[in-house]
């Protein structure tokens, strides 16, 4: 979907807002778009930061290690778009991205990227 050094534009959703109870409606809010770069990695069968287990073909995120911000962002959704062809698509944040140096860098999942 995104070639491995695509410039993407990065949307977050409210974790606390849209996972704390999901039977409730709660306002979201939106954060500023972020722009970086998208690269992938494979999951291994190893748990990530956020402490699950991922398959490589689920929608899933690590984010650079600040904006993962020491596990707040876990389970939260972002909007990944890539900046050349303006396809999107959701991914649920799962990890830290400890090789991406950039604010706005992340790592997709083989199945997302």
């Amino acid at each position: 979907m995104f070639s491995i050094y695509s410039t993407v534009s990065i949307a977050l959703a409210d974790a606390n807002a849209a996972f704390a109870n999901p039977v409730n409606t709660h306002e979201l809010t939106a954060r500023p778009p972020f722009s970086g770069t998208a690269t992938y990695w494979f999951q291994k069968g190893i748990a990530d930061a956020c402490g699950q287990v991922y398959s490589d073909s689920d929608d899933i995120v690590a984010l650079q290690t600040e904006t993962y911000a020491n596990g707040t962002r876990c389970g939260g959704s972002i909007t990944v778009a890539d900046t050349n062809t303006s396809v999107t698509a959701m991914g649920i944040v799962a990890d830290a991205c400890q090789s991406c140096n950039w604010l706005g860098s992340i790592d997709l999942s083989r199945g997302l990227f």
